[in-house]
């Protein structure tokens, strides 16, 4: 049996001394545990959201090494040498001296495709360039006769090549380039002089081009460009030509 202190009292569970004091107390309950309200669905976290990131899916890998399709259209002037034509014909030959450079307008058009995603800073393209027709002053001396003839000389080009192009990256805006074009021309080509009319005649010929010049990038998808091309469009010919000094 258990011994009672002599001068305790038992209340409500609790002990006391004999004057009155509290002697001790059993311990208090523990506080019940609070259920925590569920998060709404919508602000749920999958788990491991926080700590493993969405792997990128095979496709978007690829998008970033693909070849890049692109357009480009172009204009600017023409400058043609000045220097020597030769005319032909069965009577005789005449040699002409341009006593000025042809000039005039260029327009041209191309598709290609850019591999520099891929690593290779290369560029190829397919190109039309139409080159407007230029009209210059001319000498005209006939070979058998010695007779000398002032005239003019009108011509014009239509080119189509397949154009490569290095690209410099600086890691900047700008990019220089160097390029190369192979391809043909289709020249058109008529002779007056104040004797005779050479027959407007056209020929096509092997042509090729050297490029160079810098790019700016404006934009990710829009690229202008400033650069000189030497062409080398082959022959000019004309048909007979009919006057008084045809030979």
């Amino acid at each position: 049996a258990t011994t009672l202190p002599t001068k305790g009292t038992f209340a409500k569970n609790v002990i006391r001394d004999g004057q009155g004091q509290v002697a001790s107390a059993p311990p208090s309950a523990l506080p019940k545990s609070r259920k925590m309200a569920a998060a709404p669905k919508s602000e749920r976290q999958p788990l491991g959201a926080d700590t493993m990131p969405e792997k990128p899916s095979m496709g978007d890998k690829m998008e970033g090494t693909r070849a890049k399709p692109y357009m480009a259209l172009r204009t600017g002037l023409y400058l043609a040498s000045d220097g020597s034509l030769e005319l032909d014909d069965p009577a005789g030959s005449h040699d002409v001296t341009t006593d000025t450079p042809f000039s005039n307008g260029l327009f041209s058009g191309a598709i290609g495709v850019d591999w520099a995603p891929t690593g290779i800073p290369l560029r190829n393209e397919f190109e039309i360039n139409l080159r407007l027709e230029s009209e210059g002053d001319i000498s005209s001396t006939n070979r058998g006769t010695g007779v000398v003839q002032s005239g003019t000389a009108e011509l014009s080009s239509l080119n189509f090549m397949i154009n490569t192009y290095y690209d410099f990256s600086l890691g900047s805006g700008f990019s220089p380039y160097l390029g190369l074009g192979l391809g043909f021309s289709r020249n058109r080509l008529e002779v007056s002089t104040n004797l005779n009319t050479f027959n407007t005649d056209a020929t096509t010929t092997f042509a090729w081009a050297i490029m160079a010049g810098a790019g700016y990038r404006m934009a990710p998808n829009w690229l202008i460009d400033f650069g000189y091309r030497f062409l080398d469009a082959g022959e000019l010919r004309s048909n007979l030509g009919t006057g008084a000094n045809a030979g």
